[in-house]
């Protein structure tokens, strides 16, 4: 049941609400944002998309502009509180309802996964990390593996700093990152996992320049403050019964306190929820409610940072609100080329460069950039006087790649993975709706490329190794990549690589491509241009023309 409240003349207005109601609203306003076992007090400005809600405690709006403060959802509290607006000269642009709801808070307080004794100690840490060690001072400087393939890996030091490179977890078991003190990202780092990576925290994260980290934190001091436009992929549990969140990083997760005082300040940017005994807030902060990176509705044991998704209708290319365009190109020139005359390479791994300028030729060719002005990367390691810049550039811009200052580098000669890819792909031909969720078995919701790679399987154009698997961490080979673009494109049987125009034979030019192959095919139609699904070898534009972006 929900009631609206008449707002009337007065400098300060409390409304108590006396009524009792059922369950949230079934709408999209009624999902919280923010879920609060007590009060909820916004004193500085936000904009938050869903609803916020309060067990057992009071809302309370700050004096805000209708400009700077928006709440585009519910404010829900239970029997016997209120909802207060201080200002009504000053009212905040509040678009959803007053209502009086039973509201659950099922959630319970978490705790940090326990360290294990015994932990040999060293003095530096290698590149490939396989078992635990503990060190006094970490600094990672390059690129570090840790596998997890012989059981958990515990990595503890006093204090961590990043100033570039990349920590990426492999095998199915978990990683964890323990940091007695501080720890700082102080330029362009990466840090990837499928949602089996914990960062444990003694005192606040410093995001200085740009840094992206796919990771489940635990803060147990009483403030997190990560400043420098940060991204992190998985869920923050605050683990004091205070805690002051400052920064203007982007939050893709929960911040889940159910046993926390949370305080906001700064610019910072949540999609999912916030799980709270308390909420106040003082900055400029924005909170998107998003099912795919919230967490239950019964809660969490704190422990697998696990997430649930409500509705699996999700909007994966939002940067420049590119919709779709499968079945919309059309091209029937050859798309790759070989290394030089003899050779194609058809089993070696593609590079990032030649993936991004591979489907980069085909949507210039289609009129499909949506609005992009010819540019450089933003990367260091990308040149504008590179042959594939500008390809990289596109995808910058339609948030495939992301680059900010520092030494955040693309590293564009290095092999794409199977997952880098099915992004790549989702983002530009606009696919945003998953309509069959976990496709693979190896693909779990948590891995950071599981919509791109579902939403594409839901489309037929992945149809993974024939096992129910899709090994989303392999690099992907240019057999398998043209594979895929042939579906895109729709070059089947209906193309004739063996004949070309004038009835002649045609052979391939190749010497390492096998006949026999599974993709001889699909490499065939790629490399060759057609009319009238023959081969036509003067509609065969050369790879420098494909590849002038000056126009």
């Amino acid at each position: 049941m929900k009631k609206t409240i008449l707002i009337t003349a007065a400098s300060i207005l409390a409304v108590i609400l006396c009524l009792s109601a059922s369950v949230f609203a079934s709408s999209a306003s009624g999902h919280p944002a923010v879920i609060s076992n007590g009060n909820i007090s916004l004193l500085g400005s936000y904009y938050i998309e869903g609803s916020i809600a309060s067990a057992s405690g009071n809302i309370s709006f700050g004096a805000g502009s209708a400009s700077s403060c928006i709440l585009d959802g519910d404010a829900i509290v239970t029997d016997g509180h209120s909802v207060t607006f201080f200002n009504q000269w000053n009212m905040p642009d509040f678009r959803g309802e007053i209502v009086v709801s039973d509201v659950d808070f099922p959630y319970t307080p978490v705790s940090a996964p326990a360290t294990p004794s015994g932990i040999a100690s060293a003095s530096s840490l290698p590149y490939n990390v396989t078992e635990s060690v503990a060190v006094s001072s970490l600094r990672f400087g390059g690129d570090y593996t840790i596998d997890t393939s012989a059981g958990d890996v515990w990595i503890i030091a006093d204090t961590v700093t990043f100033p570039y490179g990349s920590i990426n977890v492999t095998g199915s078991n978990n990683a964890y990152i323990v940091v007695n003190n501080s720890i700082t990202f102080s330029g362009g780092t990466e840090i990837n996992s499928d949602g089996n990576l914990s960062i444990i925290l003694g005192t606040g994260v410093a995001y200085n320049n740009y840094s992206v980290a796919y990771a489940n934190l635990y803060v147990t001091d009483n403030q997190l403050a990560a400043n420098g436009g940060g991204t992190l992929y998985g869920n923050i549990y605050l683990l004091n019964d205070v805690c002051s969140v400052s920064g203007n990083f982007s939050l893709y997760g929960t911040i889940y306190g159910s046993d926390t005082d949370i305080s906001m300040s700064g610019a910072a940017t949540v999609y999912g929820t916030v799980v709270a005994d308390s909420f106040s807030n003082t900055g400029n902060f924005t909170i998107i409610y998003d099912p795919y990176y919230s967490l239950p509705d019964e809660g969490n044991s704190g422990n697998t940072g696990s997430t649930t998704v409500e509705d699996t209708s999700l909007i994966l290319c939002n940067s420049v609100g590119r919709t779709s365009i499968l079945g919309a190109l059309s091209f029937d020139g050859a798309y790759i080329y070989g290394y030089n005359d003899t050779e194609m390479a058809p089993e070696m791994n593609v590079k990032r460069s030649e993936a991004s300028a591979m489907l980069y030729r085909i949507l210039k060719q289609n009129d499909e950039l949506d609005g992009y002005v010819l540019s450089g990367s933003t990367f260091p390691d990308v040149s504008e006087n590179d042959w594939f810049g500008s390809a990289i550039g596109f995808f910058e811009y339609i948030g495939v790649y992301n680059s900010n200052y520092g030494e955040n580098y693309l590293s564009p000669e290095n092999f794409i993975t199977r997952g880098e890819a099915a992004k790549l792909f989702a983002f530009a031909m606009g696919i945003s709706e998953i309509t069959e969720d976990d496709v693979f078995s190896d693909v779990a919701r948590s891995n950071r490329f599981y919509p791109y790679i579902t939403a594409l399987a839901n489309e037929g154009l992945l149809v993974g190794n024939g096992d129910g698997t899709y090994s989303p961490d392999a690099y992907m080979t240019r057999a398998e990549y043209v594979t895929i673009f042939n579906r895109i494109l729709g070059r089947d049987d209906r193309y004739d690589y063996t004949t070309d125009v004038d009835g002649n034979p045609v052979e391939c030019q190749f010497a390492d491509m096998d006949s026999s192959a599974w993709y001889y095919a699909d490499m065939m139609r790629a490399t060759n241009a057609f009319t009238n699904f023959k081969v036509d070898f003067a509609n065969r534009a050369e790879r420098n023309v494909l590849d002038d972006y000056t126009e």
